[in-house]
């Protein structure tokens, strides 16, 4: 009876892994003739007709790059050769669709989209995607101080730092950050740190704005003004702040 119920267990249990699983999926594609390799955390993946599909693909970091035929072959070694047109340290969110497109120029094109629209809707842990950053008046989110979602905690964010600070160039350090923190809540005081992995002002400025709606603690966000040298940003993020109070 006892083994009977540890096995009607294990299966309920394989059953929910199944139906609530956090994958995501990739589609990497080409606009030309040219066939494509796909490499994920040293993983290797080739083209069907152009395009690379990989399912179950689970949420965090994965390296990835993109590999497309040169049409001249390898002459010492009679083989195909490959040039890399794309390398990134990519955050992948949990039950999203990833596009990277190649163009003819062998110039990617990133975009992403919730795999299950009713995900964003109904997930407490997550945002709401109606919220338009600098453009939009949807901001139900803002009227209180505290978004529904926990912050970060201290050992995932240590990782996120270190990321950060690995990456040389950047703009792809601003990618990484927006990916991130698009994906999950921030304390004041771990945005504050975030935007000391930037070197320009501008770009300090660009992620406390992004940041804002994804912050817990939003009362003490003015405290991010300390961050910037120059008074025409500070006043900047304080008149941002307050368009939305």
């Amino acid at each position: 009876m006892k083994k009977t119920f540890t096995f009607s267990i294990a299966v309920l249990l394989t059953l929910s892994m199944y139906a609530y699983n956090d994958f995501s999926s990739m589609n990497v594609s080409s606009n030309g003739t040219a066939s494509l390799k796909v490499m994920i955390d040293g993983n290797n993946y080739r083209s069907n007709n152009n395009s690379v599909f990989i399912n179950n693909l689970n949420a965090g970091y994965h390296v990835v790059k993109i590999y497309q035929l040169n049409n001249q072959v390898n002459r010492r070694f009679f083989a195909p050769n490959y040039k890399l047109v794309y390398s990134s340290n990519i955050y992948v969110r949990p039950r999203y669709d990833i596009d990277i497109t190649i163009n003819r120029f062998g110039k990617a094109f990133y975009d992403e989209q919730p795999a299950d629209n009713s995900y964003n809707n109904n997930d407490d842990d997550h945002h709401d995607n109606n919220w338009n950053d600098d453009h939009g008046n949807n901001n139900n989110w803002n009227n209180n101080d505290y978004n529904t979602g926990r912050a970060m905690n201290a050992g995932s964010f240590n990782r996120f730092k270190e990321t950060l600070r690995n990456e040389a160039f950047e703009n792809s350090r601003m990618n990484i950050a927006k990916q991130v923190i698009g994906a999950n809540y921030f304390t004041s005081s771990q945005i504050k740190d975030v935007m000391d992995a930037f070197s320009f002002e501008n770009n300090k400025l660009e992620i406390a704005k992004y940041a804002y709606q994804y912050t817990v603690d939003k009362r003490e966000y003015f405290t991010l003004a300390d961050c910037f040298s120059f008074s025409n940003n500070k006043d900047e993020l304080m008149k941002y702040i307050q368009r939305f109070k």
